[in-house]
């Protein structure tokens, strides 16, 4: 019998992130099959492993997440760089005044930066991110939350709905995250959290993206802002000299935490 056969239920999502590392992608049809359960079953296993962010689920299929424009999923990313986050999580909560209000991006050097502003109550968080929430719950940090639809990959809160919310507002800072970066400006890896961002920044006096180095020259799928778009480019190693003066001719300052 095939070891497939005998799968318990907490053994499956083990059992087909292992297949998706080799594969790449799968069809939910012949996956139910190859697990010998019904596909009521093993769409409520892709459900349940969507949400933690393990897959992405696309039409009739499952992905593994780096398959999908070389994006990781925010579970993988929390353990990335983290000392390095850090760093710049204090070096851009510096930038931020007394008394602000500040509009949080999802993604986890966003989240180091929260996380450096909560012991500030004098600071108003304003989000799309739902891992911010929880974060916040915790800490008792009050926070306002913007509406959307969830992108279980980013935990961000996107589309209509969350754009609509943060075209209302008006904050002192805005921060962003970014997927890559590169001479053009600042790259994401899906259209709807591309139109988010692009409402955030604008909703922001000062504007300031925070990005590790491991991302410049990496661009992506869409372009969501140049960097005439932003006042503070916070990073842990600046880019080569020649680049760096460019970015900063176009009106953005680079700050290594």
């Amino acid at each position: 019998m095939s070891k497939d056969l005998a799968l318990f239920a907490e053994e499956r999502p083990r059992r087909i992130l292992e297949i998706l590392a080799k594969e790449g992608r799968l069809d939910v049809h012949a996956l139910a099959a190859r697990m010998k359960v019904s596909l009521p079953t093993i769409r409520r296993d892709l459900t349940a492993m969507e949400a933690d962010g393990r897959i992405v689920r696309v039409h009739g299929g499952v992905l593994h997440p780096k398959s999908v424009h070389g994006e990781s999923p925010l579970t993988l990313k929390r353990g990335e760089n983290v000392a390095a986050k850090r760093a710049m999580a204090a070096a851009a909560a510096a930038l931020v005044p007394p008394g602000a209000s500040v509009f949080m991006d999802s993604g986890t050097t966003t989240l180091e930066v929260a996380r450096a502003l909560f012991p500030r109550r004098d600071v108003r968080i304003i989000t799309n991110s739902v891992p911010l929430l929880a974060e916040a719950l915790s800490a008792g940090v009050p926070v306002l939350c913007t509406g959307g639809e969830l992108r279980a990959l980013s935990g961000a809160l996107v589309g209509a709905p969350a754009e609509l919310w943060i075209s209302k507002l008006n904050v002192q800072v805005s921060f962003v995250g970014a997927s890559g970066l590169d001479a053009r400006g600042a790259w994401t890896t899906e259209t709807m959290e591309a139109d988010t961002k692009t409402r955030i920044l604008a909703a922001g006096v000062t504007r300031i993206l925070v990005a590790d180095a491991s991302k410049w020259d990496v661009p992506h799928t869409v372009l969501f802002a140049g960097w005439e778009r932003f006042h503070h480019w916070v990073c842990d190693k600046a880019p080569p000299a020649e680049e760096c003066k460019k970015i900063e001719v176009a009106g953005c300052r680079v700050t290594a935490g």
